[in-house]
């Protein structure tokens, strides 16, 4: 798809600049046609007009209704390729709208349980501490509103550290640029960042708190 993207943002520089026509298609190449003297080339002008047009092309396709990221909700991960479609702001607004959800009563201790029977264990010890660490009454598990704002904030999060893990802090396997970059903005205390440093590497096998 994207050759052919290429070879269309060719042609097209070639026609709208150039007054140059395909007129034989070849294995190895192109013969293009003028309809008359053939103006002066630039090559630099050349390619950066073809880069644009075939970026927007690349831009309008992420655009078309119905077309969506390629989104593994388990990892909270996106495909490499969606950025060649997407836009930054594109995804978040993707994160944003597949973030809500119905949860059912019960649901945050469950979420609790799960984590804490494969990876959290070893970052917090126990429920307790962990629930004293983020500042969560146990009594909050039978608010259905805040298990589904916590649930949220868990798919959007897990989402975001990711983006900015895999592009735009890149390397950054272990979160050591990211953590303190969204941490700055969020107002997080110190000691739930240095937690939070301290744990990315279960962050990282076992998701977003």
């Amino acid at each position: 798809m994207t050759t052919n993207l290429y070879h269309q943002a060719i042609a097209q520089t070639l026609q709208t600049q150039y007054n140059l026509y395909p007129l034989l298609f070849f294995a190895n190449g192109t013969l293009y046609l003028s309809e008359g003297k053939l103006q002066d080339f630039n090559r630099d002008e050349f390619i950066n007009s073809v880069v644009q047009s075939f970026n927007n092309s690349l831009q309008q396709l992420g655009e078309k209704p119905g077309n969506q990221p390629e989104y593994n909700r388990k990892t909270q991960r996106f495909e490499n390729y969606v950025f060649t479609f997407w836009t930054v702001a594109q995804l978040l607004d993707f994160l944003k709208a597949n973030s809500q959800g119905k949860v059912k009563p019960g649901w945050f201790q469950e979420y609790l349980q799960k984590r804490f029977n494969s990876y959290f264990k070893d970052a917090f010890g126990d429920q307790e501490k962990f629930q004293e660490l983020f500042h969560i009454e146990p009594t909050r598990d039978r608010d259905p509103n805040f298990a589904e704002k916590w649930a949220a904030v868990n798919r959007y999060l897990g989402g975001i550290l990711n983006l900015l893990r895999d592009v735009y802090l890149s390397p950054d396997e272990d979160w050591v640029k990211v953590i303190p970059w969204l941490c700055q903005p969020l107002h997080l205390s110190p000691s739930l960042q240095t937690s939070l440093t301290e744990s990315a590497s279960i962050f990282n096998r076992a998701g977003t708190p």
